[in-house]
């Protein structure tokens, strides 16, 4: 198994997947509410709601509208079940947002997807659908059938504002204004090679354990690298201080980081945020910046860094710097002279790297600053709009914190949670005036239902009691339209803690016949019958249900046979699919045979 906390796993990882698996990468990220954006827009796929083409204004983005019929339109057919479809409803209003913020940026460079670019791009569709040799009058029925009705050249039209096309075209606009030195280009093939000290404070992902050493503080942690500091710029060995003291994982080897490139660049290798160069993305920028001002024979600056779990405060001696070696000559043509640069490559990397990170972060803060004000008769994409961004921001914040946990702090400020928890009040309020007007809509009660649990965890005794009833109604009207099994276990325990036994042991026992009717067929889903069971075998003596409760233990212990034989079966079948030397036969996976798992079923917004 790969060592994912290695620099020099992630090195070797870029070198042999190529810089275009970057790029490709870092172009999404960069622009990620854009791109693959445009179908949904533009390509008809209609929303399960009518009135699709109403023109009425729901909402402005910086004073520029969006009507109900975009809005309907970029929502998918499927939207999902449950809270995510209230979710994808939110996230299509984003969308909107998004694409308008960038097509306003494309006016404001002067940029349109031009004519040879759409025609080539509809030439591209046609031929993926209908073949090489589609008439015009398959492609007339093909547009009215699967895009709306709508006409070639209206399509032609609406193809020419796909945002994906728009966010390419900006994308070029940007690489024609970047100017490449050659300095820049003589960079791109430089090399550095240096040692690190780095102090860490707090848990190290590289310590060993038998030692168990004390963990230092962030003050402490920096006080013991300035004195390493001073014991290195006075003339003591590196490598010895590096072995004595590092916290880095390279201390084994008096703290040498190899030849590194200096300043190309490489996408995160967390596959998150613009690219970086080799060097930042190991220790960070600071670090970056330390190296590339400090002269050969020196020792950095003493600076913050943060690598894969480990923060912390280190300096480096720059040993040596190179141009990058050529590549070994071809076995199979080994009188062949090695191949020279390509400078015309490197110069359009070069610009790829500059446009790309200029274009996302001027459309990033172009749509963190857009100004989107809702109509009244845009009440309903309101509160799917601001739920969504709620329930992202979130996400985003639980995300830093955990990529913070391994050493890789997130450059964005975490949502301030005071104002998170009131952006949230305020969807809540709105989704809550939505449900009032479509009291059995199940995925609305889902999402009140989310909320509500909330206030009742924090709520006083004399108050849950109203909560629980209403929750109870809201679980009722979800059940309707979605199958949650959890939902029903949640419903049936709301009766027992109600006191009410009958309706528990109704649910209870509905969870019980819908298992019946598809029980578990392998390993998997066995042992989530079996985790089912052992709850309801719980849930029905807590309402005094002893019959019961041992009918469901008596399916348990044929259940525990069912999965002891499953597991079996599949212990053997990975036995046959493995070769001599450990290798899998061809066709087969790792988990044993093939097979198509059981769809899963899909709730609908009932209207």
């Amino acid at each position: 198994m790969p060592d994912l906390l290695s620099i020099v796993w992630w090195r070797n990882f870029y070198s042999k997947t190529g810089r275009a698996f970057g790029w490709g990468c870092l172009i999404i990220f960069a622009v990620p509410l854009v791109i693959g954006f445009g179908w949904n827009q533009y390509g008809g796929q209609n929303g399960r709601r009518h009135n699709a083409d109403s023109n009425t204004v729901i909402a402005l983005v910086n004073g520029e509208p969006i009507t109900e019929a975009q809005f309907r339109n970029a929502i998918p057919t499927r939207t999902g079940s449950g809270e995510d479809s209230v979710k994808n409803e939110g996230a299509a209003m984003n969308q909107l947002v998004a694409a308008t913020v960038l097509r306003q940026m494309a006016d404001k460079y002067k940029v349109k997807v031009s004519d040879a670019e759409v025609d080539r791009k509809i030439k591209e569709e046609r031929e993926q659908v209908l073949g090489k040799n589609s008439t015009d009058t398959q492609w007339e029925d093909f547009l009215s059938q699967y895009h709306g009705g709508i006409s070639p050249s209206d399509y032609r039209d609406q193809k020419a504002k796909d945002t994906a096309m728009l966010a390419a075209a900006l994308l070029e606009k940007f690489k024609a204004m970047e100017a490449v030195t050659p300095e820049d280009i003589k960079k791109q093939n430089q090399e550095v090679k240096a040692r690190i000290v780095q102090i860490g404070y707090g848990r190290q992902p590289f310590a060993d354990p038998k030692k168990a050493a004390k963990l230092l503080t962030e003050e402490q942690a920096k006080k013991l690298a300035e004195g390493l500091l001073a014991k290195a710029r006075g003339g003591a060995d590196f490598a010895a201080l590096a072995k004595a003291n590092s916290t880095d994982f390279t201390k084994q080897k008096g703290g040498d980081i190899g030849f590194m490139p200096e300043y190309r660049k490489s996408p995160n290798p967390m596959g998150q945020g613009a690219a970086q160069e080799m060097l930042a993305s190991s220790y960070g920028k600071d670090f970056a910046a330390a190296v590339h001002k400090t002269a050969v024979g020196q020792v950095t600056e003493l600076v913050k860094t943060s690598m894969f779990g480990s923060t912390g405060y280190a300096f480096a001696k720059v040993e040596t710097r190179r141009d990058a070696p050529a590549p070994p000559p071809d076995p199979k043509n080994p009188t062949a002279k090695p191949a020279t640069p390509d400078v015309k490559a490197i110069t359009e990397s070069i610009k790829q790297e500059r446009a790309t990170e200029k274009l996302g972060n001027e459309f990033k803060a172009g749509f963190k600053t857009a100004r989107v004000s809702f109509k009244p008769e845009g009440a309903e994409a309101a509160a799917y709009y601001h739920y969504a961004k709620v329930e992202e921001r979130q996400s985003q914040a639980d995300q830093a914190r955990m990529m913070a946990q391994f050493g890789q702090p997130s450059e964005e400020p975490l949502p301030d949670p005071l104002e998170l928890e009131r952006d949230r009040a305020i969807a809540n309020a709105e989704l809550e005036a939505q449900f009032a007007k479509r009291p059995t809509d199940s995925a609305l009660a889902l999402v009140v239902a989310k909320s509500l649990k909330t206030k009742m965890d924090l709520a006083p005794s004399d108050k849950k009691a109203a909560l629980r009833e209403r929750l109870i109604t809201l679980d009722q009207t979800a059940l309707k339209g979605v199958e949650n099994q959890d939902l029903r276990f949640e419903l049936g325990d709301l009766y027992r803690d109600k006191g009410d036994l009958v309706n528990a042991d109704a649910v209870y026992q509905k969870i019980s016949h819908l298992m019946d009717i598809a029980p578990g067929y392998d390993t998997a889903t066995l042992t989530k019958e079996q985790t089912a069971r052992k709850r309801l075998v719980t849930g029905l003596q807590a309402i005094k249900k002893p019959d019961e409760a041992e009918l469901e233990q008596l399916k348990l212990a044929k259940i525990a046979m069912r999965l002891a034989d499953a597991q079996r079966k599949e212990a053997e079948e990975r036995q046959k699919t493995q070769q001599p030397g450990g290798m899998i036969a061809p066709g087969k996976s790792a988990g044993g045979s093939l097979s198509i798992p059981a769809p899963k079923s899909r709730g609908t917004r009932p209207k």
